[in-house]
């Protein structure tokens, strides 16, 4: 069984003579997971598995539909994420500065923010912990740092500054 990136072009013959029995695409749904190792290993799934895997994919599905916020100074990768939320089938609503995120959260409605971290003027550690001070008790936004910093300690800054994780 092979996962592969979302959108990734494979070979269904050199997959084959590699002695792949079944290709997934990431992100992969515990149903689709269950089905395609019961299929490599010869086996069917048992009824109990099968409402197991049901069980599971009922959050995943509410997933695919949340709003979520882009905040992106640059618009090439503003199209980026909008097309790649687009095609996992998420909703988003972009903004383009650390005020405009401020005061299009401040609306509602979203499940999720994808928060750029380089941005001028308020950057992504400073719009986040200025969210955080704004938000309401008992109501935590989820808020993904987006950056290509991958260096020691970046996890610990944005977490330091009120995000949940980054990509």
């Amino acid at each position: 069984v092979l996962m592969a990136p979302f959108g990734q072009r494979l070979d269904p013959e050199a997959l084959s003579r590699a002695g792949v029995r079944s290709c997934l695409s990431t992100p992969v749904r515990t149903g689709a997971l269950c089905e395609a190792l019961g299929e490599a290993l010869g086996a069917e799934l048992s009824s109990e598995a099968r409402e197991t895997a049901a069980d599971t994919e009922a959050p995943q599905e509410q997933c695919e539909r949340a709003h979520i916020l882009v905040v992106e100074d640059n618009a090439v990768n503003q199209k980026l994420a909008e097309r790649l939320l687009d095609r996992l089938g998420y909703s988003c609503e972009l903004a383009s500065s650390g005020h405009e995120a401020l005061s299009t959260v401040a609306r509602g409605g979203f499940d999720a923010v994808l928060m750029d971290i380089m941005m001028p003027e308020m950057d992504g550690y400073q719009t986040t912990r200025e969210l955080r001070a704004r938000e309401p008790e008992g109501r935590r936004l989820p808020v993904i740092a987006m950056t290509a910093n991958a260096l020691a300690g970046e996890l610990e800054r944005c977490l330091a500054a009120g995000m949940d994780d980054y990509i």
